[in-house]
């Protein structure tokens, strides 16, 4: 199965940023500029200093979970030959947003045993833990902002394995001060990627 959005936010992952960049790095401050922010030379420097970069990124990662839960719902709708959202509301095993609960602790309540009403077991492709780390992150920064809280801390551990305080520099200022993560934003051509694979195995 085809997923048009993410291809759209391949566009802006792989093309629209990288524009962006070349077109701040050639903006040079000027005196006055420099004044302000004394270690930039260019406004690329600037927008990287005031993590703005960071922020742009994690617009293209939860537009990237936001597919994964759009596509399901295309997915459903198409297996149960559905015309149209409508004929999906009538649905009596249809419930609101339950395509983006994906995760292991959703239960009978996710889109998993759902989509499995419908002959497809989700749980037998490769990338659906991929997917379940992006939806996770994508909560911590549409909600969040990208600040950890006990709940983020606790479920990225259950589905990846990794604790977040067992790094010093995290357990060092957490809980006593605010800590935005932002490591995952580094691995959005990893979750672009496993997007695409796991919408193409779909039956």
């Amino acid at each position: 199965m085809d997923n048009p959005e993410i291809e759209r936010v391949a566009e802006t992952h792989y093309m629209i940023r990288p524009v962006l960049k070349r077109a701040l790095a050639s903006q040079v401050l000027m005196p006055e500029g420099k004044k302000i922010f004394p270690d930039c030379s260019t406004y690329w420097d600037v927008w990287t200093k005031r993590l703005s970069d960071r922020f742009f990124d994690m617009g293209t990662l939860i537009r990237a979970a936001a597919s994964v839960e759009t596509s399901l719902r295309d997915y459903y709708v198409l297996k149960k030959g559905y015309q149209n959202l409508t004929q999906l509301r009538r649905d009596p095993q249809y419930k609101q947003n339950v395509f983006q609960r994906i995760m292991p602790w959703n239960g009978s309540d996710g889109a998993i045993p759902l989509v499995r009403t419908v002959g497809v077991d989700l749980t037998t492709l490769s990338e659906l833990p991929t997917l379940q780390e992006l939806m996770l992150h994508r909560h911590l920064y549409a909600h969040n902002l990208g600040v950890i809280d006990d709940q983020y801390i606790e479920r990225l551990k259950q589905l990846t394995h990794r604790d977040l305080l067992a790094d010093p520099a995290i357990s060092n200022s957490y809980p006593a001060q605010d800590v935005v993560w932002f490591e995952p934003l580094g691995r959005i051509d990893n979750f672009i990627a496993a997007v695409r694979a796991f919408f193409r195995k779909l039956p």
